[in-house]
């Protein structure tokens, strides 16, 4: 199965027991190539569908949105090829990790334009290795050891800027940072101009060809002239490996991050979703792995993230700190406004601040599985 799903959940057995696809593509597998997208879907040209039957959409992954407006290329050229190939839009479907409903209203202004039903979007998140509770209890979690940690992964520019965020407030030392400039999901997923694609092989189809120069880095988008100024100054920085003595050795994108031994030594998980300035809600294993090993959330992501979870039924942390940097426009004001927080709780003892926050890491370990099993039964309905 398609590695966006995680297969403890057995996501795609559920699927064949309410539809029967016809296929199960992972677009960001195409997303580089729009020959290949083209190839697959004319998989499904012209096929009459039965009333059970679907063409699902797993659209787990951010996109490149060309203003904070617009759809991206990837969800343009789908929408804009499965008109072209006349393939039934009323039987296909989208899955996708987004809480904001703007990718609804792009892919129904898309499908007017081409004159074709509009194709449903069902937000669904449950991506990677999001970590099941599988009903074992809540314990009592570790002595706190650090304020926070923050493990940037990819260096997206957002991360970029809660980095320099921290050596400008002198906070590189209050918790257990990992951060790798050449991290190696980068070396996979670097631009390379696409040989494949030829002007004369899709000749009757506008699509979008211009992409940015590296993958999923966003780099250029809406990131703001101070933050450009900080990187600037913190450019030694940005260019060095640093990896906290007790994150030495432990693989960043694996399951041990799950476990309560690593992520439990920091009373903060300081969490830079996939996506910063983004008109997208998104989240990923990053957010709800913090509630499965209870760990207090602050969340560098889209604005609005935190009130969101709150909408989803999570508790976060307002009654312990100021959460008002969720709804902040920039980038760096909210990491600014993230930085001020964690230096206030730096003068606390951690244990006292981890007993107020103990209520809500045990609410957020049960709601965790009552949230899977919400999606996956909203999925299921709306199939």
């Amino acid at each position: 199965m398609d590695w966006c799903f995680n297969k403890q959940l057995h996501v795609e057995e559920m699927i064949r027991s309410v539809v029967d696809p016809i296929d199960i593509i992972n677009l960001p597998d195409f997303d580089l190539d729009v020959t290949l997208l083209y190839e697959k879907l004319s998989q499904s040209a012209d096929k009459v569908f039965a009333d059970n039957q679907r063409l699902i959409i797993c659209h787990h992954d951010t996109d490149y949105y060309p203003s904070m407006s617009t759809c991206g290329n990837t969800i343009y050229n789908l929408i804009t090829i499965i008109a072209y190939l006349d393939i039934s839009s009323d039987h296909t479907v989208i899955l996708a990790n987004d809480y904001s409903g703007l990718l609804q209203k792009n892919v129904d202004k898309l499908c007017a334009i081409h004159n074709i039903n509009t194709i449903r979007v069902i937000p669904f998140s449950l991506w990677y290795d999001y970590p099941v509770v599988n009903n074992r209890p809540f314990t009592k979690r570790y002595p706190p050891r650090h304020l926070y940690s923050f493990l940037a992964g990819v260096p997206r520019s957002h991360k970029q800027t809660m980095l320099c965020a921290l050596a400008e407030n002198n906070l590189l030392n209050k918790g257990m940072i990992s951060f790798q400039p050449s991290h190696p999901h980068l070396s996979k997923k670097t631009f390379q101009p696409n040989n494949r694609y030829k002007e004369n092989v899709l000749p009757n189809i506008n699509l979008r060809t211009t992409i940015p120069h590296t993958s999923r880095n966003n780099e250029n988008l809406n990131v703001s002239q101070k933050s450009k100024l900080l990187h600037i100054k913190y450019h030694k920085l940005l260019q060095s490996t640093i990896v906290h003595q007790e994150i030495e050795g432990t693989p960043v994108g694996s399951h041990t991050l799950q476990q309560q031994d690593f992520l439990q030594k920091a009373l903060i998980f300081l969490t830079t979703e996939s996506v910063g300035n983004y008109p997208q809600i998104f989240y990923t294993e990053k957010t709800w792995k913090s509630f499965s090993n209870s760990c207090a959330l602050m969340l560098l992501a889209s604005k609005g993230s935190i009130k969101n979870l709150n909408n989803l039924g999570f508790e976060t942390f307002h009654s312990v700190w100021d959460e008002s940097y969720d709804t902040k426009v920039d980038c760096l004001n909210r990491a600014q406004l993230i930085c001020q927080q964690l230096m206030d709780l730096s003068k606390y003892y951690f244990d006292d601040l981890a007993h107020q926050c103990m209520p809500i890491f045990e609410h957020n370990y049960y709601h965790l599985q009552t949230f899977a099993d919400k999606q996956l039964n909203a999925l299921r309905e709306q199939l």
